[in-house]
This record gives C-alpha cells, structure tokens and sequence, in this order.
C-alpha cells in the first residue's frame, strides 16, 4: 500500500473525519479487490458519471488534439468489430457450416 501524504477532511454531523484516499484499482492487489469493490457505488447514475469520466478522458487524449490523424477511427472500427464478434461469438463457435447456413438462407 502506499502511503499518502495527503488527508480527505470532511465535516460530518459536525465532526472533522480524515481519511486517506482510495487506491486506484491498477494499484490493488487481488486480494483486496472485494474489499475495494464494496467500497465502491452500486448507484446506476454513478455508473454513467464513470462511463462518461472514460468517454471524455479518451476523447480529450484521441479524437480531440488539433492533429489527431486516422487513431480515434481506426480505434472505433476496431471497438465495433470487437463487440459484434462477442455478440455473435455463440454461433461462430458452433461451426463454419451452421454460421453460414444461418447468414445464406
């Protein structure tokens, strides 16, 4: 664990609570993932906030620069193949004869 020089001071009910701040979810071990996880909101609005949280951190870093190139597209392409892969993955493992019997009816 490492250490924080740095203390979260909240008022609460009027008392002065300090606490260290959480560790990123990089930086816990295994063992420590329950723990971290029941730490963490169950809320499906803070679901969002956190979706949107990596939605503008990529955006800003890939499709945003003055000179981003052909990256954030090709990421993308490769994002939307990826999921249609897993969508469609049950049948693809089936076999090439079923999969394509399905496809050329």
């Amino acid at each position: 664990m490492t250490i924080h020089f740095f203390l979260h001071i909240e008022m609460v009910h009027g008392v002065v609570s300090f606490s260290l701040p959480e560790d990123p979810l990089f930086e816990a071990k295994v063992r420590e993932l329950p723990g971290w996880l029941s730490r963490r909101s169950k809320n499906p609005v803070d679901w969002g906030r956190a979706a949107s949280r990596v939605y503008w951190r990529w955006a800003l870093k890939w499709y945003m620069p003055k000179y981003c190139g052909v990256v954030p597209y090709v990421q993308f392409v490769v994002a939307l193949s990826s999921f249609f892969y897993f969508l469609n993955y049950p049948r693809i493992s089936m076999g090439d004869a079923l999969f394509l019997a399905c496809w050329y009816k």
